[in-house]
């Protein structure tokens, strides 16, 4: 399994208001919503001409994800008439037999210092 990351820069000039500028936002992740994203606006949350969204895809399949991320950055440019400043994406591989590898991991084994165990 992978799990694909983006996040979208976008330099909105026009907007002098956050109102202004939560309409461009608003269209950028519907787009991105419709192309089976997940997606939300994630910093410059003050700043009236700027905006990072990040987006997520889950696929069984490395190459489909980037494809999708890549192609969700062009429809971006376009549909904003080029307001898209850049864009990263990183896809990252999770395997279920390895599993979390991290302190969640230990939650769900009973081996947390502090708390409750998590059972199925």
């Amino acid at each position: 399994m992978y799990v694909g990351v983006a996040l979208f820069e976008l330099l909105i000039p026009q907007a002098h208001s956050l109102k202004e500028k939560r309409s461009v936002v608003q269209k950028v992740k519907g787009l991105l919503r419709n192309r089976y994203l997940s997606a939300a606006e994630v910093g410059a949350l003050e700043l009236h001409q700027r905006s990072r969204i990040g987006a997520a895809i889950v696929t069984s399949d490395a190459d489909l994800a980037r494809r999708v991320l890549d192609e969700a950055a062009e429809a971006i440019d376009e549909a904003t008439g080029g307001l898209l400043h850049g864009h990263t994406v990183e896809i990252l591989p999770f395997d279920a037999d390895i599993g979390m590898g991290s302190s969640i991991e230990n939650l769900f084994n009973g081996n947390q210092e502090d708390g409750e165990r998590f059972d199925d």
